[in-house]
């Protein structure tokens, strides 16, 4: 299983890591009460927040199953997508300049 940690700073900004590879993601669709997250596999926990003040945290919230974390995974997923799109998109144009 994979693991998981999230650090939000804002409403929409958050850097997620999902096995020790991270992106700044928009954290929109991650609830908005979770200030930061740690994710080992099997189970985990959140650091609270009232969802405007990412600086305080107001307690804690264990999670129990990998599926709670499914919009912080989508949101890892389509910043990795772009980062290989953009990668793939970079070496296409880089072929295209060399000179057969």
């Amino acid at each position: 299983m994979a693991k998981y940690s999230m650090n939000r700073w804002a409403s929409n900004e958050a850097q997620v890591c999902k096995d020790g590879a991270c992106y700044e993601v928009d954290a929109s669709s991650i609830t908005p009460t979770w200030r930061a997250v740690q994710w080992d596999g099997t189970s985990g926990w959140a650091e609270l927040c009232d969802g405007t003040d990412y600086d305080v945290n107001t307690g804690e919230q264990a999670i129990s199953a990998e599926s709670e974390l499914s919009a912080l995974a989508t949101a890892w997923q389509t910043a990795y997508d772009a980062e290989q799109a953009a990668a793939a998109a970079a070496a296409a144009a880089a072929e295209e300049e060399t000179p057969a």
